[in-house]
């Protein structure tokens, strides 16, 4: 335990950007010789897995990008995590990273993505993993709401739809024609047009506090409504999820917002 305590303190005192390849056997060396402690002691306790960069990153990508396995960064307005595409499923960095024209430049776009995640599995449970916020207010269960949209009520999944000849495809009129009446696409563009009025008239009445004054829960109230503008000015055809959620939501901010700034 001496030797593995040395190893991890020496990586933490020498400071692993200055050699991260170095650093990382360091660790993988001190964490074998912990195992073995455990082992010899005859403890009945598990360390926790640990696994070497260099055993999930590419070597020319792990000298300086060491960790970014952990790291989830948002893009195409979803959560990306690093660790589930690089150390679950393998993908290399060169599948969405080049060195050509700039280091490490993103070349993959939002179509690409789908070339992979819409190539199999099209299920209501597939469309959730990553479409977690339209999931959640077609359900009605955003922002802790119980108030589901009427085609989830009346039995609609994602895939009636989103999906057309076995192709994840982005609704248009031909497709709400299906089983909607004429002049369904009209009410829509009215949703959206009201939706969008009232997430900017939030945000206007959200420059208007003073937030010096406020107290601590309409601190977090405040939050969470920026937080509200946020996911729906990032998904412009949210609306149609559920429209009435989206308003009533925006509309009970609205009024907090007017009490706030008082």
């Amino acid at each position: 335990m001496e030797e593995a305590s040395h190893n991890f303190r020496l990586v933490e005192v020498g400071k692993s950007v200055h050699n991260v390849q170095f650093s990382d056997k360091l660790l993988v060396a001190s964490y074998e010789l912990m195992k073995k402690a455990v082992s010899v002691i005859g403890a009945s306790a598990k360390l926790p897995d640990f696994k070497s960069s260099s055993d999930v990153i590419p070597n020319e990508c792990y000298r300086c990008h060491s960790g970014i396995q952990e790291i989830s960064v948002k893009k195409f307005g979803m959560d990306f995590s690093h660790n589930k595409h690089i150390v679950e499923n393998k993908v290399a960095c060169a599948r969405c990273h080049s060195n050509v024209n700039k280091h490490g430049e993103l070349t993959m776009s939002k179509e690409s993505c789908n070339s992979c995640h819409h190539s199999q599995n099209k299920n209501n449970e597939s469309c959730e993993k990553c479409h977690s916020f339209q999931s959640k207010v077609y359900d009605g269960n955003y922002m802790n709401k119980n108030q589901p949209d009427f085609m989830k009520t009346g039995g609609s999944l994602c895939i009636d739809c989103h999906v057309s000849s076995d192709k994840v495809i982005k609704p248009d009129n031909q497709i709400c024609s299906k089983c909607h009446d004429a002049g369904y696409d009209e009410m829509m563009g009215e949703w959206k047009e009201d939706v969008r009025k009232l997430s900017a008239e939030v945000s206007e009445l959200i420059k208007g506090v003073n937030t010096s004054s406020l107290s601590d829960d309409q601190q977090n109230e405040l939050k969470d409504i920026k937080r509200i503008v946020s996911d729906i000015n990032s998904h412009q055809s949210i609306y149609v999820h559920n429209y009435d959620l989206l308003s009533s939501l925006l509309s009970e901010k609205k009024k907090k917002l007017k009490e706030m700034s008082k």
